[in-house]
């Protein structure tokens, strides 16, 4: 019977134990959690412009990514609907993505962006309707008065349902 009672006891203990030690871990865990919240650090970068004086100058950038990201989503809509309309294709059928090169603007004042287009058809089509697009969407990126951005022919590129190049051309 000691045996029994000696063995109760020792499991007993060892449950409260490991209750103790769990309960330890888990409030500690919160309080580590919190305090590795409270101690994370941000960091930002910038880009300065060295002057022929030796002088610095901080180059600004977009005022935030969303400003940027709803400038984009809002061009490459009115581009969408503007070039469906001159194909004579559904807007749905056209994907346009303009891209930044840099959040930072050029020794110039201006955003550097990229551009790709889909045309969800099978079609193609000649090469002064593909340039007069290129040329729609360069005319619309730079007179666009919300930011100073600028995209060149160079880095402007369209394609067809079946992947071919219609832009530039070969």
């Amino acid at each position: 019977m000691k045996k029994k009672y000696r063995k109760m006891m020792f499991f007993s203990i060892l449950l409260v134990a490991i209750i103790i030690v769990t309960y330890a871990y888990l409030t500690n865990s919160s309080d580590n959690s919190a305090l590795a919240r409270e101690s994370m650090s941000t960091a930002e970068s910038a880009v300065h412009e060295v002057l022929p004086i030796g002088e610095t100058k901080k180059q600004e950038g977009f005022s935030s990514k969303e400003e940027l990201a709803e400038w984009s989503v809002n061009k490459q809509s009115e581009l969408q609907l503007s070039i469906a309309k001159q194909l004579k294709l559904e807007s749905q059928n056209v994907k346009i993505v303009l891209g930044s090169v840099s959040n930072v603007k050029d020794a110039e004042g201006y955003y550097d962006l990229t551009g790709s287009m889909v045309l969800r058809t099978e079609l193609t089509y000649d090469e002064t309707t593909m340039e007069n697009l290129v040329e729609d969407i360069i005319n619309s990126v730079t007179n666009d008065a919300k930011l100073d951005a600028r995209i060149s022919k160079e880095v402007i590129m369209i394609t067809n349902a079946n992947g071919d190049v219609l832009y530039p051309s070969k």
